[in-house]
């Protein structure tokens, strides 16, 4: 997982997103993945992504080349 362009720990996610809502507070997220994510990592991740108070969220989907 990637803050930006940062690498993040699934143990650490929530805290790094709650720093970066504290910064820019209103910001909205938007998450992308590939083809190895499976719903269940989604899931933790939007899931994180609620209990640091992220209030605006996207999902980014790609067409396969």
């Amino acid at each position: 997982v990637y803050i930006e362009s940062d690498p993040v720990g699934a143990e650490g996610l929530q805290a790094s997103l709650q720093a970066e809502l504290v910064k820019t507070p209103g910001r909205k997220i938007l998450v992308k993945g590939d083809e190895r994510l499976t719903i269940g990592d989604v899931r933790k991740v939007m899931h994180d992504m609620q209990l640091a108070g992220a209030r605006g969220v996207g999902l980014g989907v790609e067409e396969k080349q």
